[in-house]
């Protein structure tokens, strides 16, 4: 799935890693949070950009240097899907919880 995103340019090949690397942290019901969340968070970064984006005079675009502020510019996805991770953590946690798994290691063989 990340792969044929990555062909389309739906989204950059960091962008497919870093949304594979988060969902390692959560089960089905958080992986499904995740989805909901980086969806919603990456509406709202291309609206921040959308707005931006028309109050940055004419003159000054010119000689902006963030690609993301130029008319048709890339949207930095990795933002929202660090966003999203961040608030499936805070609402629902990691899954298994770390400190659970850490505490229940058979310690050498005792």
């Amino acid at each position: 799935m990340g792969g044929g995103n990555t062909c389309l340019k739906a989204l950059g090949g960091g962008d497919v890693k870093l949304l594979a690397a988060a969902s390692i942290w959560f089960d089905l019901h958080g992986g499904l949070l995740l989805l909901i969340y980086t969806s919603m968070c990456g509406g709202l970064l291309g609206l921040a950009l959308i707005i931006g984006r028309r109050l940055v005079p004419a003159g000054v675009q010119q000689r902006i240097t963030w690609p993301a502020l130029k008319p048709r510019g890339p949207i930095p996805y990795g933002i929202a899907i660090a966003a999203g991770a961040a608030l499936v953590m805070i609402v629902q946690g990691p899954n298994p919880p770390a400190y659970k798994t850490v505490l229940e290691l058979p310690l050498l063989g005792r």
